[in-house]
């Protein structure tokens, strides 16, 4: 094996020896960020998806149908087995306060509202003469109509008070526009009365059709009358309930009516809180929707009608604009913002009445100087309008342009500008009509343009029946009847002709000459072609690239009938169906054979005896609608971050060597796959390096029986096979995840564990219910590879007995690659460059913690995996490490008189959890089945106090344990304060944990103590004496490994590390040690700057490299012996400022402990460069790399420059090709994204590689080294 050297010499009076350590720093991260505390992690590869938000258009056709139809038909019994959704939630018993006003028996409203007091696992409850409770279950399917079940899934619901110590939703308000009889019948309960009622009667029939926010209750099956008056001499129940008879519910009358107002107290914690209430501080909880969660991936805007009913009125208006709507304002590439027009409190989670005044007050300026009257609007915002739309005067439209109203939303996305005869406010006769039209809320006629990037994804997320009217005035439209004249903004608009791309959808569908087809009501299939064209073509030629839109509809089935392949159906396919890359939308040979059913169809549902298309929803179950829009937002996502994955079409080599044999990684971020390839390389006299491939891992893995993998995985106790059988039996827990598979059309945990396994057959593409995959291997991302053959450590049997003897009988140990994958597996490949098993999978181990919990699992664990809409997360993200171990000396510093010595991994998982596991990789000639795997596995190791596993593992010797494994608690841990793990290496034991002093590092200020590296001596030896590691704040500590009993002390602070602005300049790498060859001090050397979030892309902050003196080989610096005029901790003022590379800090320098290098920032774009990638040391050299990301969200790249110094002078040893000393690189297209130094043909070279895929050898003045053997480089997926 290729054991891993330090960053240290020997003793001086020993050969120098390593140069480059092997574990470079995770290179570039990736977007979403969802770290504990404040620390932001990516969750995909940074620069292949920049997280720039999607454009979510609300296109809200809220004719009364809209608003009035039931969510759970009234022809299907209630039946308490099922659950229904709604603002009640099914597992509570409800009682209804009451409070009567004066002597009138009339609920009161603001008094009179259901309040939750028991939980019920049956979804039934018990009344008796103490207590009136109600089902919510049964309360959700009497009640609930289309609206609420949209409204409850978006946002929540409409919250009539809205405090800190409570929240009420009130249902939508029911006017009764149409008869009862199919707007929204009764409903009648025949059985069961008592456990879902308060009432033992035989049957409850309820009404709410024309009650307003109320419903009425009856025991007999006759008609309810509108005329409702209490019931003669009832009296109210105590305030426990509406009318009751008496004293008790079990004495109503079963021939009066009673009337309750559908007011629901939500969110109370005595009760526990329901499924969407999200917690704000320690006490408020608020009811919360799909808009609220994605506030900040997405921006909304939402647009509706006039609600005038005039069948001279066209098109539809724009009720909020494009916006964030959260607290704060996400920047790409940079930190997020507070966001001035935010529509909820950051801390209490009430929702602002009137976050966008200026829009309302421009609103009743307009209606004023166009009509004369001021209707006093004085809210506003996307959440409030979806909420409150029809309250303001209780009407709604009863004559709904829909195909118009889709038509002003792309207006919008094309920046073609508002129709003013749409919005125009003149006319209005009267005051009462201008407040009906506004509706409460502004009528936006002056337009932004929507589209801030140009790589925005953008969206029309829509609802409404089909019975709509009058839509047809729109550009290239032949239907005129009963249309108004066509305005001029319409009649000159030459981007679409609805009746060509109308025509065109019925094509290929197979329906002739759809664009002139219209019902009685005169309306037309428009919204179909509408949808098509802006799916398919460039709405925007004055932006890089092409504009699309994708759109999705919730069908509301009014009168509760489904019409086949109606104008919805018909736009959701056509408008977003998967488009193939050479796709020509108005190609006369189009035709229904043109689409693939799995473009547009990836589900076994129907809608009627049509295929549901996959952005096509039905509002006749609640259920369904909110599966259906948790599904749609997903995908929206989804697409969202797919967009800029073209700024890395091709993908990113991730290369280690052994011998002659090299291998690369490349990872797709079209499909999140992986290729593993091996690779022969030579190297010519200059250093030019020529590569010839050898196998691909991935082919080789795809080819494999899935029967003849060997996979084993971890329960957070012990080993086990990854079989359902082994699962069943010692994983249950973990295994029932794999039930929750969000998007799947079906759910088996047997299946879903085969998928995992690489059953192909459990893919859509195949029939099956989970994600298509390119290939079997997940993308490679963080995770460097490893390959490991022969044992070959330095150490000598005088301190280490046994070593040589395990080395000659490994000798002949066969290469084996190691690499963490996304697929949620460490993967082991035979490294052979030749042969039969040449590539071949050896076992993959899967760490328990990438499983999540019963709540997570289906958005960041192993089951997120399987949904159609997969969005990308981390599973196995860091770089295994392989350490040669004598169990026999490890946790004990007593000498045994036997050895034992193994080869032994232990690999983290960046953002992918908080452990480690460690495997026993000594001889793979063992790994004959997979149980004889599972006894590989060694260990797990976890702690409270550890966040997520950024650093890799370090194993060396002390003085006090013997072998050791050290650990560092990472980003995002739960005190904030930095830890480093002393564990035993083999059994996972924790032997000591050493905190960082009182006052550093807090759970909102947290130090985020990530990388750790050892400074030993004599690596023949290898026993440290002390450690260094830098946290996100800025501090660079020190850890006292010389004691051999009690505990080890609390590091000091070596340095502080801040610019000259006093900023603190946080440490993403490990530090790197070694000792001057002619001096003898020792210097740590660490740069700063991070590259772990979007966030950072566009950081203005100053950093800085740092060389300081810590000592000499033979002991560090204490406060006694530190030079005069030096203190602990160190800053700048003590340190030389080196300001020319290419005479360094000279021969008498200012500061005693060292020099500090400040970096640049861009003068044009104002963002600093960085180090984000781990400095490489040889023999008194330093080699350094600096990045500068460009800022461009949409196509992020950036440039870089390297610069190699002597570590005591700070002078450069860059040479160009004519050997002239040069200062640094010249800057270069691309991100480095490894460096390290290599010895060829007898030459050390300084090697770095780069995003565009480049990989440089760089001329310079470094002395040999034996101990120069390696090149371990990377690149990301190229820029360009």
């Amino acid at each position: 094996m290729t054991q891993p050297t330090p960053t240290l010499p020997t003793r001086l009076s020993r050969r120098l020896r390593q140069a480059a350590s092997r574990g470079l720093l995770l290179s570039l991260a990736a977007a979403l960020a969802c770290a504990a505390q404040t620390t932001e992690l990516a969750d995909r590869p940074l620069f292949a998806t920049v997280s720039v938000p999607g454009n979510l258009l609300l296109s809200l056709s809220v004719e009364y149908p809209t608003a009035s139809t039931p969510a759970y038909l009234s022809t299907s019994a209630y039946d308490v087995s099922r659950i229904y959704y709604g603002y009640f939630d099914p597992a509570k018993c409800y009682r209804y306060n009451h409070v009567n006003t004066g002597t009138s028996f009339a609920p009161n409203y603001s008094t009179s509202y259901f309040e939750p007091k028991e939980i019920t696992s049956t979804r039934t409850c018990v009344s008796n003469a103490s207590q009136s409770r109600w089902s919510g279950n049964y309360l959700n399917w009497a009640t609930t109509q289309t609206i609420d079940a949209f409204r409850w899934a978006m946002t929540g619901g409409h919250r009539s008070v809205d405090t800190t110590s409570s929240t009420i939703i009130d249902k939508t308000y029911h006017a009764g526009y149409a008869s009862h009889a199919w707007d929204y019948p009764d409903k009648a309960l025949t059985s069961g009365t008592s456990g879902a009622t308060p009432f033992n009667w035989a049957n409850v029939t309820t009404r709410v059709w024309a009650g307003g926010l109320k419903m009425w209750v009856t025991g007999t099956n006759a008609n309810i009358s509108t005329d409702v008056t209490p019931p003669s001499g009832a009296e109210p129940y105590q305030g426990h309930n509406s009318y009751q008879s008496l004293f008790s519910s079990l004495l109503a009358r079963q021939g009066d009516i009673y009337e309750l107002y559908v007011r629901i107290k939500v969110c109370d914690s005595t009760v526990g809180l329901e499924s969407n209430c999200v917690q704000y501080g320690s006490t408020a909880a608020k009811p919360e929707g799909l808009i609220q969660k994605y506030a900040s991936k997405l921006r909304y805007s939402a647009f509706g009608y006039l609600t005038d009913d005039s069948n001279l009125r066209d098109g539809g208006v724009m009720r909020a604009r494009m916006k964030y709507v959260g607290p704060t304002q996400p920047v790409p590439g940079s930190s997020a913002i507070t966001n001035s027009a935010t529509e909820w409190n950051a801390t209490t989670g009430i929702l602002v009445g009137n976050p966008d005044s200026a829009d309302v007050t421009s609103t009743n300026s307009a209606a004023v100087s166009q009509s004369g009257y001021n209707p006093g609007i004085s809210r506003s915002g996307v959440i409030n309008y979806l909420n409150q739309f029809g309250l303001a005067t209780y009407q709604l439209k009863s004559l709904d342009p829909v195909s118009e109203l889709y038509y002003a939303g792309l207006r919008y996305f094309s920046n073609l500008g508002n129709v003013p005869e749409y919005s125009s406010l003149a006319g209005a006769g009267n005051l009462a009509t201008m407040q009906r039209w506004v509706d409460g809320f502004p009528v936006i006629q002056t337009w932004d343009d929507p589209i801030v990037y140009s790589c925005q994804k953008n969206f029309v997320l829509g609802i409404g029946d089909v019975n709509s009217w009058q839509d047809a005035n729109l550009p290239g439209s032949t239907i005129r009847t009963s249309e108004p004249t066509t305005p001029s903004a319409v009649s000159t608009d030459s981007s679409v002709n609805v009746k060509t791309a109308t025509d065109m959808v019925g094509q290929l569908e197979g329906i002739s000459d759809l664009g002139s087809y219209s019902s009685g009501r005169y309306n037309s299939f428009f919204i179909a072609g509408l949808a098509y064209d802006a799916h398919t073509r460039d709405l925007r030629s004055d932006l890089t690239g092409k504009q699309t839109v994708s759109t999705y509809w919730v069908d509301v089935l009014e009168g509760q009938y489904y019409q086949p392949k109606n104008q919805y159906w018909l736009a959701a396919k056509y408008g977003g169906f998967e488009v193939p890359s050479s796709f020509e939308p108005y190609a006369t040979t189009n035709g229904s054979s043109t689409l693939s059913l799995s473009s547009w169809y990836n589900s076994s549902d129907l809608v009627g005896t049509d295929r549901r298309p996959d952005n096509y929803f039905t509002g006749a179950q609640a259920d369904t609608m909110l599966n259906g829009l948790t599904s749609a937002f997903e995908k929206i996502v989804g697409e969202t971050e797919r967009a800029t994955t073209t700024a890395f079409s091709s993908t990113s080599p991730n290369e280690t060597s052994t011998g002659s044999t090299s291998y690369q990684t490349s990872y797709d971020p079209a499909t999140w796959s992986a290729n593993l390839q091996a690779v022969s390389t030579s190297y010519s006299t200059t250093g030019t390096i020529t590569a010839t491939p050898l196998w691909e891992a991935s082919a080789v893995l795809d080819a494999m029986a899935t029967s003849d993998r060997k996979i084993v995985t971890h329960n957070g106790t012990t080993a086990l096979e990854f079989t359902h059988a082994a699962m069943t039996t010692s994983a249950s827990t973990q295994l029932a995840t794999f039930g929750a598979v969000t998007g799947a059309t079906s759910q088996s945990t047997a299946n879903f564990l085969n998928y995992l396994r690489g059953d192909r057959s459990q893919e859509r593409a195949n029939g099956g219910p989970y994600r298509s995959r390119a290939s079997r291997l997940g993308d490679i991302v963080n995770s460097k590879l490893t390959a490991v053959g022969a044992p070959d450590a330095s150490y000598y049997d005088n301190t280490n007995p046994g070593y040589s003897a395990f080395k000659r009988a490994r000798a002949s140990r066969q290469v084996v690659v190691y690499a963490g994958s996304n697929d949620g597996m460490m993967h082991a490949f035979d490294g052979r460059a030749s042969g039969s098993n040449a590539g071949k999978e050896l076992f993959a181990f899967i760490p328990s913690y990438v499983y999540g919990s019963s709540t997570t699992a289906p958005t960041t664990g192993l089951a997120a995996l399987g949904n159609p809409n997969y969005t990308h997360r981390y599973y196995v993200d860091a770089t295994p490490q392989v350490y040669d171990v004598d169990f026999n000396r490890s946790g004990t510093a007593t000498a045994a008189s036997t050895s034992d010595w193994r080869s032994m991994l232990i690999g983290g998982l960046g953002k992918g959890g908080k452990g480690y596991y460690a495997i026993d990789v000594s001889n793979p000639t063992d790994w004959t089945t997979q149980t004889a795997m599972v006894s590989k596995v060694k260990w797990q190791f976890t702690d409270s106090d550890m966040g997520y596993s950024y650093g890799d593992a370090r194993v060396v010797k002390t003085a006090k344990y013997g072998w050791v494994a050290v650990l560092t608690s990472g980003y995002g841990n739960g005190t904030g304060r930095g830890y480093i793990y002393f564990v035993n290496p083999s059994t996972g034991a924790l032997l000591e944990k050493v905190v960082t002093p009182t006052g550093y590092g807090s759970s909102t200020a947290p130090l985020d103590l990530a990388h750790v590296n050892a400074f030993i001596p004599d690596i023949t030896d290898y026993t440290a004496t002390a450690l260094y590691a830098g946290d996100m704040r800025g501090n660079l500590w020190r850890y006292d490994l010389t004691g051999t009993t009690g505990d080890y002390p609390q590091p000091i602070r070596l340095a502080t590390l801040a610019n000259a602005s006093g900023s603190a300049q946080p440490v993403t790498t490990p530090p790197r040690i070694m000792v001057d060859p002619t001096t003898g001090k020792r210097y740590v050397m660490v740069g700063t700057g991070r590259l772990l979030a979007d966030s950072d892309i566009k950081s203005t902050q100053a950093q800085s490299f740092y060389a300081i003196i810590d000592g000499d080989v033979d002991n560090f610096y204490t406060t006694s012996t530190l030079p005069t005029g030096a203190s602990f901790p160190v800053t700048r003022s003590q340190l030389s400022a080196n300001t020319d590379l290419l005479t360094g800090i000279g021969s008498s320098p200012s500061g005693p402990m060292g020099w500090y290098l400040d970096l640049a920032v861009n003068t044009t774009s104002g963002i600093a460069e960085r180090i984000n990638v781990a400095p490489t040391v040889n023999n008194g050299v330093v080699g350094v790399a600096v990045n500068l990301p460009n800022g461009d969200v949409c196509t992020p790249t950036g440039s870089s420059y390297i610069f190699a110094v002597s570590f005591a002078t700070g002078r450069s040893v860059l040479t160009n090709s004519t050997g002239t000393l040069i200062a640094t690189t010249s800057s270069a297209s691309g991100i480095v994204t490894d460096l390290a130094f290599k010895s060829s043909g007898g030459k050390v070279r300084l090697v770095g590689g780069r995003s565009d895929g480049t990989v440089t050898s760089l001329p310079g003045t470094y002395s040999s080294s034996d101990g120069v053997r390696r090149l371990n480089w990377r690149e990301v997926p190229t820029l360009n």
